[in-house]
């Protein structure tokens, strides 16, 4: 900050109102006008206040258009720091907003004793500027930071009201001697543990995070790991070194986790004692215990798909799969509350279905069931998809991938007993046309087998205080209601979106060409074609991707475009930013997983040809670290004299 006020400094008063107009210029037509009535009425987009603002000082002190003409330019970090110290003085300000803001702008942006009445006024307009601009902000950001705290605070509120009515349950099925019940209760507490601390040994799995993966370890086996998750991601700690993702998705695999592990078995084993005790022997705990992993599951996994598809749609605002989230404020609410209550109705008929089949023809039966529907699932994503062996849609080349694809895969099959995730369908997962067939056939196959065994169960005396007309008319009430909640999910969906990509069949590989075919850039931080398709190589398993394209595009156009075989200089000066070192060992490793030999040469000769771009900071960090060595090499053979 104080280099980048140095510069400011030593620049004349022509280049000072240069670039003071130039901004005042971006923000109040790019900005203001364009985004601020949008961020009064929809809360979903309240956090692209702060990304706007740093592009928009970004492109006044950085476009290659205007620093052309100025002698220095602020780097990159420096407006970053900038723009992250403008909101942070939003956070800390008081009631006397103008003040604080005015002290901060004197503070960031000294000026010099000068003559010239236009650029006093540029100086004035812009401080004005900024200043409004911060009393228009502090309500949303004061707003915004209370509602994620309330929405982790509920969050975290109902996940361990559940865990403690499952532990009360479990203790309940031991009083009343039904000990198989019980031991299957808490093996499901233990298993959702067990893989909770996995996913944190694997998300701090770095060197340098040893010691925290040890104590987070701990911390998650005693039930307290989601706990500092949600509070990890409310002080708005980032993706850093050695961390496998950023801790809002790691808050959502736990919860992911934790329903697939803990409140799906549960609530079965809570509904099937509830189902076949006497009505005299039920206490209010049994009550409690099924309600709440009902609510608890509905509620997180409609927070979790609001966080997700937040975050996918900032991150890639023109993919045809996440543009999903209406704009207007009544519509957006609408389509949440929708999903919430189709995933509860849904979840209700899975758990009252699951209970009867097991009440009528025991645990084997289930068992078998399930074992030929994800036997069928796996030889069509295997055999007619081919995308079985590749876990998730952000990986890298593994010997594990085949036993991790079959355990992912069902992972996915069992959350479509709960919900229909809109995470799974992305072609490069799941994929639409399997998840939405399964959702169908879970619907059909539900209601023909409670018709078919309510019955039977009621004659037989299995189910003591249920009658056939009450058992019908609450489960197709349950499927009634979650076809609405349906409807009004999909029905408020943005006009943008096409509901088509929620049932359409599209591979991981195809949905790679579309996004390499379309025009528009999906990725909102590439700036190129080419620097897109490079971040889909560079993270995309390699199953999914279309190697003969690949090869083509490294071989021909890049070494076209970029190749320094004749022209070394003007290919350096050309060198786009993501031809990096490592982005040309993850081509090799590509080529190298699908064992094509002649293809790895000719792409390894191309790379060659290709300039490799290196970061400033990194030619910075790399001196510093031969200057130190040096050093350390002085004082290690000083001279003969005695001085260093």
């Amino acid at each position: 900050m104080q280099a980048s006020r140095k510069r400011l400094q030593n620049l004349n008063d022509k280049e000072k109102f240069r670039r003071i107009g130039n901004l005042k210029e971006i923000l109040t037509t790019r900005f203001l006008k364009s985004k601020l009535s949008t961020l009064k009425s929809n809360a979903a987009y309240r956090l692209i206040l702060a990304s706007q603002l740093s592009s928009s000082l970004r492109t006044c002190f950085l476009d290659s258009s205007r620093t052309s003409q100025l002698p220095q330019k602020i780097s990159s970090e420096d407006m970053a720091k900038l723009a992250v110290s403008y909101i942070e003085a939003i956070k800390m300000s008081s009631m006397h907003t103008r003040e604080d803001m005015t002290r901060w702008f004197d503070a960031n942006f000294p000026s010099l004793e000068s003559t010239d009445r236009d650029f006093k006024a540029a100086v004035r307009n812009f401080r004005v500027l900024l200043t409004e601009l911060a009393v228009l902000m502090r309500p949303m950001i004061k707003m915004f930071r209370v509602a994620l705290g309330l929405r982790l605070s509920v969050i975290a509120i109902s996940s361990y009201a559940d865990m403690v009515t499952d532990v009360l349950v479990t203790i309940d099925f031991f009083k009343k001697g039904q000990t198989s019940m019980g031991a299957a209760s808490v093996s499901c507490v233990c298993t959702a543990l067990f893989f909770q601390f996995l996913c944190i040994i694997m998300q701090y799995h770095g060197q340098k995070q040893n010691k925290k993966s040890f104590y987070m370890g701990i911390i998650t086996l005693v039930g307290l790991g989601p706990l500092l998750q949600a509070w990890d991601v409310f002080r708005g700690i980032e993706q850093g070194e050695g961390m496998m993702c950023d801790p809002s998705r790691m808050l959502a695999t736990t919860k992911a986790i934790e329903i697939l592990f803990e409140s799906l078995p549960e609530s079965i084993l809570q509904a099937t004692a509830l189902l076949s005790t006497e009505h005299t022997k039920l206490s209010t705990i049994n009550y409690i215990g099924i309600g709440s992993s009902l609510f608890s599951a509905g509620f997180i996994l409609t927070d979790a798909n609001l966080g997700i598809c937040k975050s996918l749609m900032m991150n890639s605002p023109n993919n045809p799969y996440y543009n999903m989230l209406p704009g207007k404020k009544a519509r957006f609410t609408r389509c949440m509350s929708g999903y919430a209550l189709f995933t509860t109705m849904y979840f209700s008929t899975s758990v009252f279905t699951i209970a009867l089949v097991y009440l009528k023809y025991g645990g084997t039966s289930i068992l078998r069931v399930v074992v030929a529907e994800v036997s069928v699932m796996f030889l069509y994503k295997h055999f007619v998809d081919g995308e079985l062996l590749a876990y998730s849609l952000i990986s890298k080349p593994s010997r594990l991938d085949p036993l991790c694809g079959m355990v992912f895969k069902f992972a996915y099959y069992l959350s479509t007993c709960v919900s229909y995730i809109p995470f799974l369908k992305n072609p490069c997962e799941l994929g639409a046309h399997v998840a939405a067939a399964l959702i169908v056939w879970r619907m059909v196959t539900n209601s023909a087998l409670v018709v078919l065994t309510l019955p039977g169960l009621v004659d037989e005396g299995t189910l003591p205080w249920m009658t056939v007309t009450a058992g019908l008319a609450g489960y197709f009430s349950c499927l009634f209601l979650s076809w609405l909640g349906a409807f009004w999910y999909w029905g408020s969906m943005a006009d943008r979106h096409q509901i088509r990509r929620w049932w359409m069949r599209q591979t991981g590989k195809q949905h790679i060409e579309e996004c390499w075919d379309d025009e528009n850039i999906w990725f909102c931080r590439a700036m190129t074609k080419d620097e897109e398709m490079a971040n889909w190589f560079n993270s995309i398993h390699p199953i999914h991707l279309p190697m003969t394209r690949i090869k083509t595009w490294i071989t021909v156009e890049l070494v076209g475009k970029y190749s320094s075989q004749n022209e070394m200089e003007s290919s350096q000066a050309k060198c786009p930013p993501f031809m990096t070192q490592a982005f040309k060992l993850r081509i090799l490793d590509i080529f190298s997983w699908w064992g094509r030999d002649e293809e790895l040469a000719e792409v390894k000769e191309a790379l060659d040809l290709l300039p490799t771009f290196v970061e400033v900071e990194s030619i910075k960090k790399m001196h510093s670290r031969i200057t130190k060595e040096r050093s350390k090499k002085v004082q290690v053979h000083p001279a003969e004299d005695g001085t260093e």
